[in-house]
């Protein structure tokens, strides 16, 4: 599972959210947008950054998205990462 966060650099949210990515994912990709004329916005259809899109062998399986003037709050980041962090009980 590959993860990428697209993110604006002034944006507080973003900064904030930018440190709990990278100890959780430290070879997480980082996408630091232009600012909201970025083509990347309309491309990946993006609402509100910090946005986190979980890929798989390169198609996106689900995005984690943040709360307008909320950002991404991190038990929230907890839950969703752990979906994906967690062992296949399946796997032998």
């Amino acid at each position: 599972m590959e993860f990428v966060l697209y993110s604006l650099e002034n944006c507080p949210f973003c900064k904030h959210f930018r440190r709990i990515f990278l100890r959780s994912v430290p070879d997480g990709k980082i996408v630091m947008l232009d600012g909201h004329s970025d083509s990347i916005w309309i491309e990946k259809d993006l609402h509100y950054v910090p946005t986190v899109i979980a890929l798989e062998k390169g198609k996106e399986v689900d995005r984690l998205e943040a709360v307008k003037l909320v950002g991404i709050r991190y038990p929230v980041w907890l839950d969703w990462f752990a979906k994906y962090s967690r062992p296949d009980k399946n796997a032998q």
